[in-house]
């Protein structure tokens, strides 16, 4: 007997339909709840990263825009600190250190940065009277860069009150056989040198006298000072141009601050003999002749 298309249609609509009723329309659903979930965080994390990004673009402008500000800033410092280093300079004193003990300074403070004059020879804070400062401070000219963050009269004051010491040049003996030869030794642009230093705050606690004192950090000599200082072999932490903020900066940790202390390099150095009146007692030594050259009859090493 012929099937009519009719009841072929019946029969797949009846086989369709066993098959529907057989799949599990909640296991659909729960794969369906899922992939739902799964696009929700997908979206949401996108957006975070998106914001995220943003945020740090636009912190990145803003540091900078404020790296800017602070390089404008130490540019305008450093013009004003120029200007005020040949000012401090500008009344020139000729004598040896020893007998003027006073040093033009820049120090490096929270609030602001500033000339003074400070006493030649560290007293620390913790001195207990006049008498022992006394005895301190002729101890105290120098202070050797390797163990400055070891010895108890300096490693205070070097990790907070580091100072720029300003001078035209300095003075030093050179040993040939018993005679002992003085130079004087400069930069070669006759620019200011500033040497590195640390002072400190002491109170005399009798009279309430309040001093400010600073020592000349050394470091091993250059060879142009190996020469000069032939006994030591010793010379003035004295610092680059480049080297000059790092040193003074107060928020800057000791030990990345001691990296400033390196012998400076002999080709910026000039030196040469000076008369022997900067030894003599008894005369007057606030005179241009005190660095004026003077010649030898010895061999000269320079």
């Amino acid at each position: 007997m012929l099937i009519t298309i009719k009841e072929k249609l019946q029969k797949l609509f009846l086989r369709t339909k066993q098959y529907i009723f057989k799949i599990n329309w909640k296991f659909l659903l729960q794969i369906a709840l899922v992939f739902a979930a799964f696009l929700k965080t997908y979206f949401e994390s996108y957006w975070v990263v998106l914001n995220v990004l943003k945020q740090f673009g636009r912190r990145e402008i803003v540091k900078k825009e404020r790296m800017k500000r602070i390089r404008a800033l130490g540019n305008e410092l450093y013009k004003q600190r120029e200007i005020e280093r040949r000012e401090a300079l500008s009344l020139v004193n000729y004598e040896n250190g020893l007998t003027f003990f006073n040093f033009k300074g820049i120090r490096g403070r929270e609030d602001q940065e500033g000339i003074d004059l400070l006493h030649w020879g560290l007293i620390p804070f913790w001195v207990k009277d006049s008498r022992a400062a006394a005895e301190i401070r002729f101890k105290t000219f120098n202070a050797r860069a390797e163990t400055l963050l070891s010895k108890p009269a300096f490693r205070t004051a070097a990790r907070s009150k580091r100072c720029l010491v300003l001078v035209r040049g300095f003075y030093e003996w050179q040993h040939r056989g018993k005679d002992k030869i003085p130079y004087f030794i400069y930069l070669k642009d006759q620019q200011p040198l500033a040497m590195a230093g640390i002072y400190d705050d002491w109170t005399d606690r009798e009279t309430g006298e309040w001093l400010q004192s600073c020592t000349v950090i050394t470091t091993d000599a250059n060879p142009i000072m190996e020469k000069i200082h032939n006994s030591k072999k010793r010379m003035p932490a004295i610092l680059s141009r480049d080297s000059e903020n790092a040193w003074i900066d107060p928020d800057l940790p000791a030990e990345q601050a001691m990296k400033c202390l390196q012998p400076l390099d002999e080709s910026k150095m000039n030196a040469h003999t000076i008369s022997k009146l900067i030894s003599k007692r008894g005369v007057e030594k606030n005179v241009p002749e005190l660095v004026a050259p003077y010649a030898y009859d010895s061999d000269r090493l320079l």
